[in-house]
């Protein structure tokens, strides 16, 4: 069975930003948990087409690490910790779709708090870009 050692650094960080997504708000929903793991998946596939990850080894990471996550959501500041993790996705393309995810997983509770939004303008700065167009989220969702 494939394990989270056995993917990219690149795809650990994708998944730390959907997790920092979630976490920013301090309040963890069911909806924004099944989200989560479904781009998760989606970007695994993406990815890594070679190493499917099975959903309950991404959760389990999932969990341990947003322990983490959290911690430095708390001592760093919210602001430098986003920076930080935003900062490690370079490719234009892997950026639209992780900012497709983030929406997504930001809006599937049916509400943008403004935590949510705040994330979303940090990665529109940071990565340059603009908010997905409808046919990219319709690609995460």
């Amino acid at each position: 069975m494939a394990k989270i050692s056995d993917v990219s650094e690149i795809y650990r960080n994708v998944l730390d930003i959907l997790m920092i997504t979630i976490l920013v708000d301090d309040r963890v929903r069911d909806e924004e948990q099944v989200e989560l793991l479904h781009s998760a998946c989606i970007h695994n596939r993406a990815l890594h087409p070679d190493i499917i990850l099975p959903p309950e080894v991404v959760r389990t990471y999932c969990d341990e690490r947003s322990k983490e996550l959290a911690q430095e959501l708390a001592t760093q500041g919210r602001d430098a910790v986003k920076e930080k993790y935003l900062i490690k996705i370079g490719d234009r393309g892997l950026q639209r779709k992780v900012l497709a995810s983030i929406y997504a997983i930001a809006t599937c509770d049916y509400e943008l708090h403004d935590e949510e939004r705040g994330l979303i303008k940090t990665a529109l700065a940071v990565w340059q870009s603009k908010l997905p167009d409808p046919t990219e989220v319709e690609v995460v969702a």
